[in-house]
């Protein structure tokens, strides 16, 4: 929140759902999860399937937003519905709870998977549900994985519950954020919404006991760089390079690539003029030019244009989108003459003009003057 803009709106309440869900039937307190930006009027009761409040329920929110339930003893094992509104009664927002028998394996086993664990980019890390414990009869667990963490692997442990998730690389990260800069448009708050998704994934972890009673968990995850802070901290700086997350998406520049940062922003390819005019015979073969492309891109190509200003047949132009070097063919049978050499990005841009002089082949007489007597007066050199 940027406490410095008066004139931005105050966040609205958001309810979301705790690490764990699970409440036992046994007359106690439990944190079944929170409302961000409360406004202090919330209130909520918690329901049954079919939107009816369950007898003797309690639901307490505090003055930070901490939601916590209260069943009392003897009421069935079933899902129930924590349904919170602000002090007018409209709805702020629901927590999806599991009833549990305080009596059963799911009743003495709650699973809590804590705070969200720190993932560095390419990297793995464990949450463990149910830590210092060895016992627990877990007879199946099952994990599903948040909407949005593509580039994650995530593993759960059937006999135990403990989720494995490994990191998207920084390449990966980068790679994301490249293909979602556009639509960012130099935009913290837009980066913000895109990103939570891929940078703060979930598990929701299912568990059934040996008595085959239930209840689930969530095991939440945070994508950190190479200073430990999360990728959404504005005040981080995940790939290093010295420039905050903030500045970078706010300067256009990739906070996930470290070559990336304000006022080193890739150049866009142009035309290394090399030392000397290519001399290319028209002889069917490839000739490497002096010239190179700089910053070369994928897809890049060209044309040979003629002395008369048309493109010459079957001449090609190939374009090493690593190295930028530049290959052309002349065909057989074309006449010796000045021509030029276009360059064209991916899109048919033109990215800038070679000078080459074709020539009769080796062997067809180029050496004695034949048929190259008005290329000779020229000389063979960058002005």
């Amino acid at each position: 929140r940027d406490d410095n803009n008066s004139d931005k709106k105050p966040e609205s309440p958001v309810v979301t759902p705790g690490e764990s869900t699970t409440v036992p039937a046994d007359g106690g307190e439990h944190p079944v999860g929170k409302v961000e930006n409360p406004k202090g009027d919330e209130t909520g009761k918690l329901v049954d399937k079919d939107g009816n409040e369950i007898p003797g329920s309690k639901v307490e929110i505090d003055e930070n937003g901490n939601v916590k339930v209260t069943v009392p003893e003897g009421t069935d094992p079933q899902d129930g519905k924590v349904v919170i509104t602000d002090g007018e009664g409209n709805p702020v927002g629901e927590i999806d709870v599991k009833i549990v028998d305080p009596d059963t394996d799911a009743g003495n086993n709650v699973p809590n998977y804590g705070d969200r664990k720190n993932v560095e980019a390419g990297a793995s890390e464990q949450s463990d549900p149910f830590e210092g414990k060895t016992d627990v009869p877990v007879k199946d667990a099952t994990g599903k994985p948040s909407e949005g963490a593509e580039d994650w692997t995530f593993d759960t442990a059937k006999d135990s519950g403990v989720v494995t998730a490994t990191a998207p690389t920084y390449e990966k990260v980068g790679e994301k954020i490249d293909s979602k800069l556009p639509e960012i448009d130099s935009s913290w708050e837009k980066f913000k919404e895109i990103f939570t998704p891929y940078v703060r994934p979930s598990v929701e972890v299912d568990f059934t006991y040996e008595d085959d009673s239930k209840n689930s968990a969530t095991a939440g995850f945070d994508l950190v760089g190479k200073d430990g802070k999360s990728l959404l901290d504005p005040d981080g700086d995940f790939d290093g390079d010295g420039t905050s997350n903030k500045e970078e998406i706010e300067k256009g520049t990739n906070p996930a690539d470290e070559n990336s940062k304000p006022g080193t922003e890739s150049e866009g390819p142009s035309i290394d003029k090399g030392s000397k005019i290519d001399e290319v015979p028209a002889d069917g073969e490839s000739k490497k030019l002096d010239d190179k492309v700089k910053n070369p891109t994928d897809g890049m190509n060209g044309e040979v244009i003629g002395e008369d200003g048309n493109p010459i047949k079957d001449a090609t132009v190939e374009i090493d989108p690593n190295t930028g070097e530049i290959t052309v063919t002349v065909p057989k049978g074309t006449d010796p003459q000045d021509a030029t050499v276009v360059v064209k990005d991916k899109d048919k841009n033109k990215v800038g003009e070679i000078d080459i002089k074709i020539t009769e082949p080796e062997g067809n007489g180029s050496s004695d003057g034949s048929g190259s007597s008005d290329l000779s007066s020229k000389p063979n050199q960058r002005c």
